[in-house]
């Protein structure tokens, strides 16, 4: 019966720790993948363009 509770405990500390990391990892992925940390092209003179059928980033030099 001992035996049964300290695995029990382990496996809800194991288990809590992957939901932890996992939020973390969610976390820091969706903030630094937000639009404010994005780069705009059109910023620096690149504009739009269909070549070959497919849209794509050019610049006019």
């Amino acid at each position: 019966m001992r035996n049964n509770m300290f695995a029990a405990r382990r496996l809800r500390r194991a288990l809590a720790l992957v939901l932890l990391a996992g939020s973390a990892m969610f976390t820091v992925g969706t903030t630094t993948s937000s639009p404010a940390y994005a780069w705009n092209p059109a910023d620096d003179g690149w504009h739009r363009c269909l070549i070959d059928g497919k849209w794509m980033w050019c610049k006019d030099f």
